[in-house]
């Protein structure tokens, strides 16, 4: 079966056991769920997800994925952007 796959379609596989580690990961206390680990594993299976919906589109499914990348950007912006103005302005 696997070697009837299209390397997009391997992408999305990818994606998918992101996902599944991730949130098993999540589960067992393993990560944070407001780290920046657990949102960047989000983000990069989304991605890997969305991009294997481009050669087989799905619309349910493409703005799911589309929405946990916009999701996991927000968060990434939340934990890596906004520290920098604080500390910015905390130190003026």
């Amino acid at each position: 079966m696997l070697e009837q796959l299209e390397w997009h379609q391997y992408v999305g596989i990818l994606g998918t056991c992101v996902y599944i580690a991730n949130y098993a990961s999540l589960q067992i206390g393993k990560i944070d769920g407001n780290g920046l680990a657990y949102v960047s594993l989000n983000l990069t299976a989304a991605s890997c997800v969305l991009f294997s919906l481009l050669h087989a589109f799905n619309l349910a499914s493409a703005l799911i994925q589309a929405s946990w990348v916009i999701i996991s950007l927000a968060g990434l912006f939340r934990k890596l952007v906004i520290p920098l103005f604080v500390t910015v302005n905390s130190t003026s």
